[in-house]
């Protein structure tokens, strides 16, 4: 996973923050110079607001960061699921790059501004409130 990191930061030429699942091993592990480790237990808000760009592997968080406005890129080795394993990729919802070495940022920024982006991200959230059919409040009334 770090030798991963490690290449995704210098692609970038930034400083890496990482947050690591909370149950994960890896508390307390020696970092690369110019990465650093989100303190555990901190909100993970805190962490979307302290980024612009979300390194993931296999994760619900990457639908939870495009939900906070965040590009994300999908990198296979950040944890032992196959790549895709949610099917993100193909169903372009989250930019997927098998190697790092591949990065383009515009490429990126044409991903997340491509209509099938929008689309596919409605069609996951589901319709609005105002469109859902029964209303929410029919299906409580009924209860």
């Amino acid at each position: 996973m770090l030798q991963v990191l490690s290449r995704a930061q210098a692609a970038l030429g930034r400083p890496l923050l990482l947050r690591l699942h909370p149950n994960s091993r890896l508390w307390g592990i020696q970092l690369p110079e110019n990465m650093q480790m989100q303190e555990r237990g901190a909100p993970m808000e805190a962490f979307f607001s302290a980024v612009g760009l979300v390194f993931a592997g296999n994760t619900q968080t990457q639908f939870n960061a495009l939900c906070h406005g965040l590009a994300v890129i999908q990198l296979p080795g950040l944890d032992p699921l196959v790549f895709d394993h949610h099917g993100y990729v193909r169903r372009g919802i989250v930019f997927g790059l098998r190697e790092i070495s591949g990065l383009d940022l515009d490429e990126v920024v044409r991903f997340y501004a491509d209509s099938r982006f929008s689309a596919e991200m409605r069609k996951l959230l589901g319709p609005r409130p105002e469109h859902r059919s029964p209303p929410l409040s029919a299906l409580l009334e009924a209860i």
